[in-house]
This record gives structure tokens, C-alpha cells and sequence, in this order.
């Protein structure tokens, strides 16, 4: 295969990418359970608060009532904001172990989940304002005729490493990130699209599997539905991987 980015083409950074996940999984899933676990605890808290919200706008009286549609709104608000925090926390973390152990796969590391915690926190604020950033822009973008917002979206992936790694904020974060990309954004976009075609690939492949063996027994039928659960999560995370391992390469040129 021709050489794709630098020195190393795109199979090399497949089985980079690939062996790095195969010796981390257990630290990259343990910060999912830790930052999600909460936050699905919380769901039927949300459930009964928007359960309650309903049954207010059945009452007539109440359906244009101010204080109902305020409550919607801050409870959707609410609900889209947590959901927010836990992604970022979950990049936050990840990003930061990842770039620490991306050197040394091999390196034993014990994780220490609250110690992590306190290391990254100070970093959120600048975070969540340039992802915000990022998701207004897009958004815009796909408002206008929908190309721009990929565009958008491709040019301001690297946004979090920025952040993350490198303490920029805001307008330096997105223009770093889109000068890392555009500095060959055939090859960047190439190298995702062949990367997503594969797990795809796979993700039919496997999911399907399981699915017919499962499938002959009622009983095990959620068997095979928790496989292909499991299996959709280790590939996306295996995407993630790749996408920062892309980010390590393509940020050695600029």
C-alpha cells in the first residue's frame, strides 16, 4: 500500500492502532464504566421527572401554561447537558491515558480512576467551550446546506487533543485542529472512510453471526443482542484509538 501519512501507511497505523487497543482495553472500558455508571443511575430520576412533565400538558389548561413549557425546557436542557459532561469526561480521560501510555504500550500502568479524575478536571472548563464551539458551528454548517457542517466537522476533529494535550482554548483550538487536517485532508478523510468501511465490516459480520446462532431460542435471543452490543462498543472504541493515533501522525507535520 502507497504511503498514506508520512512514513507509516495506512495498514501500519491499522495495526498500531489495533495493538495498542489490544493491551489497553481493560483501562480504556474501566473510565467507560466509571463515567457512564453514574450517569445511567441517574436515567429514572429523568425518566419520572419527564413522566411527571407529560402528564402536566395532558390537563388542557396547563398545555400553553408558561411554567410548563419552562419546565420542559430545562428539564430538556438538563438532560442534553449531562449527557454533554459525560462525553467530555469520557474524552477527557481517555485522550489523557491514551497519550500517556501511547509510547509504551507495553509499560504495566495501574489506573487510579479518582486520581485521574482530579488530574483532568481542571481542563473541562476549557473543553466544553471549544466543543461548544464546535457543535454551534457545525450545527450552523448543516443548517445552511448540510456540506459545510461535515466539513466543519472533519476540519475541527483534532479539537479535544488540542484542548487536551496542547492547553489551547477556543478559536487556537479549532485553528490548530483545522490546520493539522486541511494540511492534507484527502488522505485524513481517505484514511477514516477506509478505517470505518472495515469496522463496519466487521460489525455486520460478527453482529449477524451471533444474531443466527441466538436467534433459533427465545431464551437466548437477548444473548445475541448483548453481543452485538458488546461488539458495536470494542470496535467504536477501537475507532477512537485509530482516529487519535491519525491525530499523533498528522500533527508531527505541521
Amino acid at each position: 500500500m502507497a504511503d498514506i501519512i508520512g512514513k507509516k501507511d495506512l495498514s501500519v497505523l491499522i495495526k498500531e492502532s489495533w495493538g495498542f487497543f489490544a493491551k489497553r482495553w481493560v483501562i480504556l472500558f474501566q473510565i467507560s464504566l466509571f463515567v457512564w455508571i453514574p450517569a445511567v443511575m441517574i436515567l429514572p430520576l429523568v425518566s419520572f421527572l419527564w413522566t411527571s412533565y407529560n402528564s402536566l400538558k395532558t390537563n388542557t389548561e396547563l398545555l400553553f401554561s408558561v411554567k410548563v413549557i419552562l419546565a420542559g425546557g430545562i428539564l430538556t436542557l438538563t438532560v442534553f447537558g449531562i449527557l454533554a459532561l459525560v462525553l467530555l469526561m469520557d474524552k477527557l480521560m481517555k485522550v489523557t491515558i491514551m497519550d500517556k501510555l501511547w509510547e509504551k504500550p507495553e509499560e504495566k500502568y495501574y489506573l487510579e480512576l479518582i486520581k485521574l479524575t482530579k488530574e483532568v478536571w481542571p481542563k473541562m472548563g476549557a473543553l466544553c467551550n471549544a466543543q461548544l464551539l464546535v457543535w454551534v458551528i457545525v450545527f450552523a454548517g448543516c443548517l445552511l446546506l448540510f456540506a459545510p457542517g461535515v466539513l466543519f466537522l472533519i476540519w475541527f476533529s483534532f479539537v479535544p487533543y488540542e484542548v487536551i494535550l496542547k492547553g489551547k482554548t477556543g478559536k487556537d483550538a479549532l485553528s490548530s485542529s483545522k490546520k493539522i487536517v486541511r494540511q492534507d485532508l484527502a488522505k485524513f478523510v481517505g484514511n477514516m472512510l477506509v478505517m470505518i468501511g472495515i469496522l463496519v465490516f466487521i460489525n455486520i459480520g460478527l453482529t449477524g453471526f451471533f444474531k443466527l446462532i441466538f436467534s433459533k431460542s427465545t431464551t437466548l435471543l437477548a444473548f445475541g443482542e448483548l453481543a452485538a452490543t458488546i461488539i458495536s462498543n470494542v470496535l467504536s472504541l477501537w475507532l477512537t484509538v485509530f482516529h487519535f493515533g491519525l491525530y499523533k501522525e498528522l500533527g508531527k507535520r505541521v
